[in-house]
């Protein structure tokens, strides 16, 4: 393919068993064995998204980059033990951008996904000021345990900066508030919450904590039902080992690798969702990772040179959201070149909820590349 002559994005149609897992075989060989443009450069990055994961495909790829010296990234959720591990949590340049990625999964409307979206932006900022980094099974731990333990901390450190150390040598002076130990004595954390509020201090992290400890546990409860299986999905087991790395965990020696880290090393990165076995959790991974790869490439767009990546996905209609769209519309400008391979435009429609989205998914890709078609609307 005369990837010269091909600027901008590239959808590849065609209706099953009609070849487009070949083609893309042939495809990636070719970028695989690409040369950085630049003398003493890296060569491109290369990222596929498999959600049906094709194994002469991996194969293929392995082979291709042990001949030529690339770096082979193998990404399995139902291989753990074979595969690295991703943190898509990693890059963002807002701070609400991982609560989002999350929220965005959560299958639910109106005030339910609202509410769900405001608890993860408020544990994540919260996480933040007690200065470390959210993931999503941290995320899980605090939306399902609770937040005491999270807020009595960044209120430790708030009073330590204010205070020093001795801070909360005269705690038990401090006058509990109106409705406070209304369960028997009053607690530490309402304590320090009195001492915030008669200071007169204004700090977000330690205000949206405080509302969460205060909101009614029987409404809360009720209302993050939407986000708790999503969390209990991505965050436990495996699936949480591989996508929430520890790189303090010395025992566990499998590379970690976040889509910043992929493209800055010119590796080739194979993600097979295994969708076949649990369409759910291989949607909702690739909706997260799309999600990473999009914020990755915003950084780069505003603050870098543009990159020299190419991502495929196969079976598009599988991972396809917001982010996917964002990439597609701004991820130019970054450097990267996308090829999407579907069924038929009905996929995109049924996945994205509306014909006019689809379109903005389609309005992005230059070039087409059709194989046999069995859809009328696909083939005009």
């Amino acid at each position: 393919i005369p990837f010269s002559a091909m600027p901008g994005h590239t959808m590849i149609v065609g209706t099953t068993r009609a070849g487009k897992t070949r083609l893309y075989e042939a495809l990636t060989a070719q970028i695989v064995s690409l040369l950085s443009p630049k003398p003493g450069g890296k060569p491109p990055a290369l990222i596929v998204i498999d959600p049906k994961k094709d194994a002469d495909w991996v194969a293929m790829l392995n082979t291709m980059c042990q001949k030529t010296g690339r770096k082979f990234l193998y990404f399995d959720p139902a291989k753990p033990e074979k595969s690295i591990r991703l943190n898509p949590l990693q890059n963002w340049n807002n701070i609400s951008e991982p609560a989002t990625r999350i929220g965005q999964l959560v299958d639910a409307d109106g005030s339910f996904a609202a509410f769900a979206w405001k608890t993860i932006y408020r544990v994540h900022r919260a996480i933040i000021a007690a200065g470390e980094r959210p993931d999503i099974k941290s995320t899980k731990r605090y939306v399902q345990m609770g937040v005491e333990g999270l807020t009595e901390k960044i209120l430790s450190l708030h009073f330590a900066k204010v205070h020093g150390s001795e801070w909360d040598k005269d705690i038990k002076n401090i006058q509990a508030m109106p409705g406070q130990g209304q369960k028997g004595a009053v607690t530490r954390l309402e304590l320090m919450i009195a001492k915030f509020r008669k200071e007169g201090h204004s700090d977000d992290a330690i205000e949206g904590m405080i509302s969460m400890v205060e909101h009614s546990k029987e409404h809360f409860s009720k209302m993050v039902q939407v986000l708790e299986p999503l969390l209990e999905m991505l965050g436990s087991s495996e699936i949480g080992e591989l996508l929430s790395p520890d790189p303090l965990d010395t025992s566990d020696t499998r590379p970690i690798y976040d889509m910043a880290k992929v493209i800055d090393e010119g590796a080739v990165l194979y993600i097979g969702l295994d969708s076949l076995s649990n369409k759910i959790i291989a949607s909702a991974i690739g909706s997260i990772l799309l999600a990473d790869l999009a914020s990755t490439l915003g950084a780069i767009y505003n603050f870098k040179s543009p990159a020299d990546c190419y991502l495929f996905v196969d079976e598009v209609a599988e991972v396809a959201n917001d982010q996917l769209i964002q990439i597609l519309n701004k991820g130019g400008g970054a450097g990267i070149k996308c090829f999407l391979a579907m069924q038929s435009i009905a996929d995109l429609v049924v996945r994205l909820g509306s014909k006019d989205k689809a379109e903005q998914v389609l309005a992005n890709l230059n070039n087409l590349i059709s194989l046999r078609v069995r859809s009328v609307d696909t083939a005009k």
